[in-house]
This record gives structure tokens, sequence and C-alpha cells, in this order.
């Protein structure tokens, strides 16, 4: 699938599960209760930060199999405008298609920059993510958005690209004549997997 360049290694900065418990954090009182213990800043709380931290080859694992992001972008009142939305992982981007008068479109022209959170999990112990800020690349080629058409249907309706005729294929690659396709670029990436915490939290 055709792709813009890639940020270079040193502008992308990579933390882990501190910010992320931010973004993905539980009642308050379970926040304070955290806080008690390991003081935002503490040697104790940046170890067990680093302990929840994903590796690379985890995070991509991760978001190979993850279903769905939440995609955000900022509304002119200047409000977050967040909405679910399939993805395809390639390299360190999340791209998404999209209709082109969507207000996900009208945000990002206005305003590049962009987060996402894709998740899993619902007990505490269990909870893993991926939260990226990012600058968004605006893709108007129908050509990339079909590829990206078809990378959905791959990836989400069991698509098989080798094994169907040319006609089905075109007719995926034809809902991309209508959408855009949206890359996010990372600036920052943010994992964290409380599983590696081994039910000491």
């Amino acid at each position: 699938m055709p792709h813009s360049p890639r940020l270079h290694d040193s502008q992308l900065l990579v933390t882990e599960g501190g910010t992320g418990h931010r973004l993905r954090s539980g009642p308050q009182h379970r926040r304070n209760h955290l806080n008690a213990h390991h003081p935002p800043g503490s040697l104790a709380a940046m170890k067990r930060r680093s302990r929840i931290e994903m590796t690379e080859s985890e995070r991509r694992a991760f978001l190979a199999t993850a279903r769905v992001a939440t995609l955000t972008s900022i509304g002119a009142d200047g409000y977050p405008h967040s909405v679910a939305m399939w993805y395809v992982d390639d390299g360190d981007d999340l791209v998404f298609a999209t209709y082109r008068r969507s207000q996900k479109i009208k945000n990002l022209e206005r305003n590049p920059r962009a987060a996402a959170l894709v998740e899993d999990g619902t007990a505490y112990g269990e909870l893993r993510g991926v939260a990226v800020a990012a600058d968004a690349e605006l893709v108007r080629d129908p050509v990339v958005a079909g590829d990206v058409m078809v990378g959905l249907a791959e990836r989400y309706a069991g698509f098989d690209r080798s094994a169907a005729a040319p006609e089905a294929i075109e007719l995926i690659r034809a809902r991309g004549l209508k959408r855009v396709v949206i890359r996010l670029h990372p600036v920052q990436i943010t994992t964290w997997d409380h599983a590696k915490l081994g039910g000491a939290y």
C-alpha cells in the first residue's frame, strides 16, 4: 500500500504507562489510592511505569490483533471529537478511511493534531493499551483509499485478496472513491499492560 515517508526514529517519542494511566484511568478513588502509594515522579512510580510498558514487538502484536481505535480530533469549538474507528496498522502509523465530508475530516483540515487510543481488558489487572499523539495526514488519492478499504476488509471481514476474483477486489476498492485516508504519524506513543504487574498494584 503506498504511504508517506515516516518520521525518523529521532522524532518519535515512545513513553510508558504513566501517561497511559491518565488516558485510560479508572475512578478517581483508584487514582488517589495509587498516588498515595506511589506519588507521581517518585522512583517507585517510575519503576512501576517501566514494568507495565510494552516492548515494540508487544505493541505491534497488540495493534495487529486489536479491533477498534478511538480517533480524536479537535472541533471548531476547541473541544475533542472522539469516534470509534476500524484501522489498519502500518509500521508505527495507524491508517483510517472515512467519508470526505465527515466531521473528523473537517476537524483535521483545520487542525492536524490528533490522538488515537486502542485498548482492551475489563479488570484492572487485564488493562492493556496504546495511546498515540500524532500529526494527521489526509490522503485524497482514490487508489490509496482503495488499498485501505481492501486492507480493512481483510482485517475485519476475513476477505482473502489472494483467493478473491478480480471483480470482488475492485468492488471493495471502489468504496474508496468517496473516502479520504487519515494516516497518523506518531510524535508520542504511550503503552501499558497491567498484566505485567502480576496482581501487585
